[in-house]
């Protein structure tokens, strides 16, 4: 996890300064740098589990206003729903009459609502999995942290630095940090998409097994 002081620092850092910055204009910075960087991607180490909500009358819609850190658009991972074994998994909104008999629900177009594609009995809890974008820290002294892992410390510093000289002029130096955001951004993005299955990767051997050998006739 990454404090604000730590992030700060970072920010400093990248801009090469000799003491760290704590200004409230450059606590903005990097708390923007945080906002952004979350909504990057749907990272796996930003999603929270939510049930607070229930199931409608006669398959109403549910309002999720009230959930006001998710990342939208298509920011609901799964839902479970008391009673039935299998999750309900998002659908796009424009299939959600083809999807019509299969665990599936759908955002409405304007992201204040969800709506099952099959009616269900209503009171029923929801246990839904979203990603959130953090809240801003706006205090050094506070003990909170930013729900980021630290080694991608290097890539949202680089980033608020970026901010900070576009707030400063928009030439080239803020331009090479934000080339070099994008570089970090894909390794991050890379490290996400590994597979951890306990078992090593195997390359196919090009003399294995292949068939049996079909001969020409002789002549």
């Amino acid at each position: 996890m990454i404090t604000l002081t730590q992030g700060l620092a970072d920010t400093s850092k990248e801009l090469g300064e000799s003491t760290t910055n704590t200004s409230a204009r450059r606590i903005q910075h990097y708390n923007d740098a945080i906002q952004e960087f979350s909504n990057e991607r749907k990272w796996k180490f930003l999603v929270k589990e939510d049930t607070s909500l229930v199931t409608g009358v006669d398959n109403a819609a549910i309002d999720i206003t009230g959930i006001d850190d998710m990342r939208m658009p298509g920011g609901i991972k799964e839902i479970t729903v008391d009673g039935y074994t299998d999750p309900f998994l998002p659908v796009n909104f424009e299939d959600r009459f083809v999807e019509s008999s299969k665990n599936r629900f759908y955002i409405t177009p304007d992201e204040q609502s969800l709506k099952f594609t099959k009616e269900l009995n209503s009171g029923e809890t929801l246990d839904m999995w979203y990603w959130y974008i953090p809240e801003r820290i706006d205090d050094t002294a506070s003990e909170e942290s930013f729900p980021i892992p630290a080694r991608y410390r290097k890539a949202i510093g680089t980033l608020s630095a970026a901010f900070v000289q576009y707030s400063r002029y928009l030439d080239g130096p803020g331009s090479r940090l934000i080339n070099f955001y994008n570089v970090l951004l894909e390794k991050a993005e890379l490290n996400q998409s590994e597979k951890n299955s306990g078992t090593p990767n195997r390359i196919p051997n090009p003399m294995a097994w292949r068939g049996p050998i079909r001969r020409g006739r002789r002549r």
